[in-house]
């Protein structure tokens, strides 16, 4: 995650890191949606992922197979596309095991 805010600032972006449940950060960049084409944003997101799978193969990955991405970080670029959604930023979620148990 902070090879991609250090990137994204070596590029004079402003970024911010939002969490989206159980185990989802997104790298988050304001843009103005009058001034920026969606196609050129999953551009962008596009050179930016293969950017940080070039720099470190062995942490990242931004293929969307699971099978692949085993033990890596994977980089969703894909995301990046007028219809696409996230779940709105929530606290990490805990895992059943750790849920507390009223008594």
């Amino acid at each position: 995650m902070i090879d991609a805010v250090g990137l994204l600032e070596e590029l004079d972006l402003m970024s911010f890191v939002r969490t989206t449940g159980g185990k989802g950060l997104h790298v988050v960049i304001p843009i103005n949606p009058r001034r920026e084409r969606w196609d050129a944003v999953k551009a962008f997101s596009r050179r930016v992922a293969d950017s940080l799978v070039a720099k470190n193969p062995s942490l990242y990955i931004a293929n969307m197979s699971k099978a692949a991405r085993k033990g890596k970080i994977f980089v969703d670029y894909l995301r990046n596309d007028r219809g696409s959604t996230s779940i709105a930023p929530t606290p990490p979620a805990p895992k059943p095991a750790h849920r507390f148990q009223s008594r």
